[in-house]
């Protein structure tokens, strides 16, 4: 009961530790390019497998150790038991290997198509094409610009800088000369707050300088209440300053930039983390290996001990029956053949106890028990219908052993010889004799053949 409930404990931690295994595999496949941020994490569960599997075999190396030693000691059972473990255990080696042949093949496999190049054409592409829309509101912005400081080139003073704004649909447009504060007409954002900022005051500020020093057309940005304001700036000719023009978009275009980004630096890393995801796997389907080892192994060990331990005991009380201890009894709970087999060895020890008893009661009461004429006889050496008869057997006799024919010959008072003389009465031959038959048949002795034989020792 013990042994049972210590190896229940066994397996239920075994199962529990491989279905942890597994719970943590799922979340390093669920998570994806995310688990390459956490090395730690893969270390630390490559550890636990690691663990689990040499607990694995050095458990299964501590029985079959045992199992050898026993068989080297002689003890009763071993044989059989190590035939039957072995057996399960070949019975499952060749599917185990296979299974996890084929389950490794297919992972490196679909890692490999995970990280393949499509994915990174893809993200390319992405990051392409965000960035071609960004490049193609800088032109547009850039031309409002241009064409604002061809309106201001004449008289700055004669230009309504909002109806122009309204005009073209932008958010902001001003006038910022080379000497005094700019002019702004700028919108409101989408909270009725006014759009020329401190921020985007200093941004306009900085293009306008940076357009008029370089006389080229500038491009920057300003962050606004979860937008991004896109501010362009043209120069003047004649060093008169800079025209400045703006337009709010959405933040998500940046935001989904940032994004691909992030997600391309993080596919990256997991790429880099691809040796030591494929180990975690691979150790992982070891383990799943040695788990059904294990298992088969542990299977042969219940199987032959449920067949050897009450063969055993049955062996040992045997032993107890013939040095005269006929109270001996085999107590197990196999209710197959094999508890058939101790039942029957029950039942025979309890009528050799029953008729001991009897016989001792007889015994005790003054009943004798006398031999027969015929029992005398045989119980007497050297008399009987065959006394002072010489035999020697040659060949193989199909109904009997030699030994049963020997014991035959001297029951009736006969005597068994190896070689045949003058002396010798008669030659029983059997299936393929050596030379006695001719040497018999030389000296003139009487050759029997297994008939013949059988009736002179069983007369009718």
């Amino acid at each position: 009961m013990r042994r049972a409930l210590k190896w229940g404990a066994v397996g239920a931690v075994a199962i529990a530790l491989l279905w942890l295994a597994y719970r943590s595999s799922l979340r390093v496949a669920e998570a994806g390019p995310q688990i390459a941020s956490s090395r730690q994490m893969l270390a630390m569960l490559t550890l636990a497998i690691v663990v689990l599997a040499l607990a694995f075999v050095g458990i299964l190396v501590r029985n079959l150790v045992r199992l050898i030693v026993d068989r080297k000691r002689g003890v009763l059972g071993a044989r059989l038991r190590t035939k039957l473990v072995f057996y399960f255990l070949a019975l499952v080696l060749l599917p185990a290997f296979l299974l996890s042949f084929g389950a490794a093949s297919f992972i490196k496999t679909t890692v490999d198509r995970m990280l393949s190049s499509p994915v990174d054409d893809v993200t390319r592409q992405a990051k392409a094409i965000v960035k071609e829309a960004g490049r193609r509101e800088e032109a547009l912005l850039l031309r409002h610009a241009t064409l604002l400081a061809g309106v201001l080139t004449d008289d700055p003073s004669r230009v309504s800088l909002h109806r122009w704004r309204e005009g073209e649909a932008l958010e902001l447009a001003a006038f910022a000369p080379t000497e005094g504060p700019a002019i702004v007409d700028a919108g409101t954002l989408p909270t009725h707050r006014r759009l020329d900022t401190p921020v985007v005051r200093e941004t306009l500020d900085k293009a306008a300088r940076l357009a008029a020093r370089s006389k080229t057309t500038v491009f920057d940005t300003a962050p606004v209440e979860g937008a991004v304001l896109l501010i362009g700036a043209a120069p003047l000719p004649g060093d008169r300053g800079a025209a400045v023009v703006g337009q709010i978009v959405r933040g998500d275009m940046a935001a989904r930039l940032q994004l691909i980004d992030a997600a391309d630096r993080a596919y990256a890393e997991y790429r880099g983390e691809r040796r030591e995801v494929l180990r975690l796997y691979y150790i992982l389907i070891i383990l799943v290996g040695l788990a059904i080892v294990f298992v088969s192994s542990w299977i042969g060990f219940y199987v032959s001990r449920r067949i050897t331990v009450p063969l055993a005991q049955v062996a040992a009380a045997s032993r107890e029956i013939s040095q005269g201890n006929l109270g001996v009894r085999v107590l197990t709970n196999v209710g197959d053949e094999v508890g058939m087999l101790v039942d029957s060895f029950n039942e025979m020890a309890a009528e050799l106890q029953e008729n001991r008893e009897v016989i001792t009661r007889l015994t005790e009461a003054g009943v004798r028990v006398e031999a027969t004429d015929a029992e005398r006889t045989a119980a007497t050496p050297g008399t009987g219908p065959l006394t002072g008869k010489t035999f020697v057997l040659t060949g193989t006799l199909a109904s009997m052993t030699r030994e049963a024919a020997k014991d035959a010959i001297e029951r009736l008072g006969g005597k068994v010889v190896g070689s045949v003389s003058k002396s010798t009465s008669f030659v029983v031959v059997g299936e393929e004799p050596g030379s006695k038959v001719e040497k018999a048949r030389a000296l003139g002795i009487t050759a029997l053949d297994e008939a013949a034989f059988q009736r002179l020792i069983m007369p009718t």
